[in-house]
C-alpha cells in the first residue's frame, strides 16, 4: 500500500504524470526501503526524476505547436533544419550539441559502414537530428521515460523521412531487445547513475547493436566544467575495462564521446 501511495503521489504531479510508470515504481521501491514514510519517499523520487530528466527541459514542452512547425517545414530541407534547431534549443542536452551538429555524426559514425538503423536510448529531443544523420538511415527507434515526448517523436519521423517508432522505456531495466546497426547513449549515463549507480554497465551489456556510441557532457547544466571530461573518461574506462569492447574516443567541443565495437 505504501508503494502504491508513493507512485500515486509522484504521478499526481503535472511535471511527472507522463513518466514511465515502471520507472516510478522502481524508484519508489528503492526509496521506501531506506526512508520513513510515503511523503519522504515521494519527495525523494521526484528529486531523482528532476535531477535525471526534468532539469534538462526549458519550460513546458509545446509539442502540438512544435509538430505543426515541423509539418509546415517538412518540404524544405533547410527550413526543416532551422525549425528543428529552434526546438532542440529548448532541451539542454540537444542545445549543447547545436554548435557541433553539422559535423557530429560524420565524426561519431566514421568507419562503421552503412548505418541503416539506429536505437536512441533516453532520446529526449535528439530524434530531431535525423536531418543531419547519414543519408542511408531507414529505421529509427527512440525511447524515453516521458510518454508525451515519445508521442511527439513518433509523429515527426514520417516528416523527417524515416521509418520510426518511439517507446516509453525504463532504462534501469536495460535497453529494449532491438537489433540496430548503432545504438546511441548520448549523455544518459550520468543521469542514469543518479538513479542507480549500477545501471550504466547493466545498460551497456544489454545493447545488441554492432556499435554503441556513448557520450558525456563537458560541463554541468550551470556551465561549469570542473574537470568533468577527465572524470568521465576515467570512470568510463573503469566501467568497460573488463568488457569485450574496443573503444574509439571522439572529442567534441562541449561533449566527450566513445564509440564501442565488439
Amino acid at each position: 500500500m505504501d508503494l502504491d501511495a508513493v507512485i500515486s503521489a509522484v504521478m499526481a504531479s503535472a511535471k511527472y504524470r507522463t513518466v514511465c510508470p515502471e520507472l516510478v515504481r522502481d524508484l519508489a521501491a528503492r526509496e521506501l526501503a531506506g526512508r520513513s514514510g510515503v511523503r519522504e519517499a515521494a519527495r525523494a523520487v521526484r528529486n531523482r526524476l528532476h535531477q535525471a530528466a526534468g532539469a534538462y527541459m526549458e519550460g513546458r514542452p509545446d509539442y502540438g505547436p512544435w509538430s505543426e512547425r515541423i509539418r509546415a517545414a517538412s518540404g524544405d530541407p533547410d527550413e526543416l533544419k532551422a525549425v528543428c534547431r529552434s526546438i532542440m534549443a529548448r532541451h539542454a542536452s540537444t542545445r549543447e550539441r547545436l554548435p557541433i551538429l553539422d559535423g557530429f555524426y560524420g565524426a561519431l559514425l566514421e568507419g562503421l559502414g552503412p548505418v541503416r538503423s539506429v536505437l536512441d536510448l533516453g532520446c529526449g529531443l535528439n530524434p530531431l537530428t535525423v536531418p543531419w544523420m547519414p543519408a542511408g538511415l531507414h529505421i529509427y527507434t527512440a525511447c524515453d521515460i516521458y510518454a508525451d515526448m515519445t508521442e511527439f517523436v513518433r509523429g515527426i519521423f514520417p516528416l523527417a523521412g524515416v521509418e520510426g517508432r518511439a517507446l516509453v522505456w525504463n532504462l534501469l531495466a536495460g535497453a529494449p531487445e532491438i537489433d540496430a546497426d548503432v545504438t546511441l547513449a548520448l549523455k544518459i549515463l550520468p543521469p542514469l547513475e543518479l538513479m542507480d549507480r549500477s545501471a550504466s554497465l547493466r545498460l551497456l551489456r544489454s545493447v545488441r547493436s554492432r556499435a554503441l556510441a556513448v557520450s558525456f557532457p563537458a560541463s554541468s547544466l550551470g556551465g561549469r566544467s570542473r574537470g568533468m571530461t577527465a572524470n568521465y573518461s576515467r570512470r568510463f574506462g573503469e566501467l568497460i575495462e573488463s568488457e569485450p569492447w574496443s573503444a574509439r574516443r571522439v572529442d567534441f567541443p562541449g561533449e566527450l564521446a566513445f564509440v564501442l565495437t565488439r
